[in-house]
Protein backbone atom coordinates (compact mmCIF):
# COMPACT_ATOMS: atom_id res chain seq x y z
CA UNK A 1 0.00 0.00 0.00
CA UNK A 2 1.38 3.27 -1.33
CA UNK A 3 0.50 6.29 1.55
CA UNK A 4 0.25 9.99 -0.42
CA UNK A 5 2.93 11.77 1.08
CA UNK A 6 1.30 14.55 3.47
CA UNK A 7 -0.95 11.49 5.48
CA UNK A 8 2.12 9.93 5.63
CA UNK A 9 4.01 12.77 7.05
CA UNK A 10 1.11 13.17 9.57
CA UNK A 11 1.20 9.98 10.65
CA UNK A 12 4.88 10.18 11.10
CA UNK A 13 4.48 13.06 13.53
CA UNK A 14 1.60 11.42 15.18
CA UNK A 15 3.50 8.22 16.20
CA UNK A 16 6.52 10.18 17.57
CA UNK A 17 4.05 12.60 19.92
CA UNK A 18 2.51 9.13 21.12
CA UNK A 19 6.10 7.76 22.14
CA UNK A 20 6.48 10.76 24.27
CA UNK A 21 3.24 10.01 26.13
CA UNK A 22 3.93 7.21 27.34
CA UNK A 23 6.62 8.79 29.82
CA UNK A 24 4.58 11.13 32.36
CA UNK A 25 8.02 13.03 32.64
CA UNK A 26 7.80 14.54 28.65
CA UNK A 27 3.78 15.11 29.32
CA UNK A 28 4.56 18.78 30.23
CA UNK A 29 6.64 19.48 27.06
CA UNK A 30 3.87 17.91 24.61
CA UNK A 31 1.32 20.62 26.92
CA UNK A 32 2.69 23.76 25.19
CA UNK A 33 2.86 22.27 21.39
CA UNK A 34 -0.51 21.81 21.37
CA UNK A 35 -2.43 24.95 20.97
CA UNK A 36 -6.43 24.72 19.94
CA UNK A 37 -4.90 26.14 16.72
CA UNK A 38 -2.63 23.06 16.32
CA UNK A 39 -5.43 20.53 18.12
CA UNK A 40 -7.80 21.25 14.85
CA UNK A 41 -5.14 20.82 12.82
CA UNK A 42 -4.84 17.44 14.53
CA UNK A 43 -8.64 16.72 14.29
CA UNK A 44 -8.74 18.19 10.72
CA UNK A 45 -5.60 15.74 9.76
CA UNK A 46 -7.16 12.71 11.05
CA UNK A 47 -10.24 13.12 9.33
CA UNK A 48 -8.34 13.43 6.30
CA UNK A 49 -6.59 9.93 7.51
CA UNK A 50 -9.88 8.26 7.53
CA UNK A 51 -11.61 9.68 4.98
CA UNK A 52 -8.74 8.30 2.61
CA UNK A 53 -8.82 4.92 4.36
CA UNK A 54 -12.50 4.54 3.56
CA UNK A 55 -12.11 5.43 0.35
CA UNK A 56 -9.49 2.77 -0.48
CA UNK A 57 -11.18 0.22 1.14
CA UNK A 58 -13.84 0.64 -1.72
Amino acid sequence: MSFPEDIMRFLLEMDSVSVLTRYPEELDKLYGQFTKIRTIEILNNTKKVIDWLLKIKK
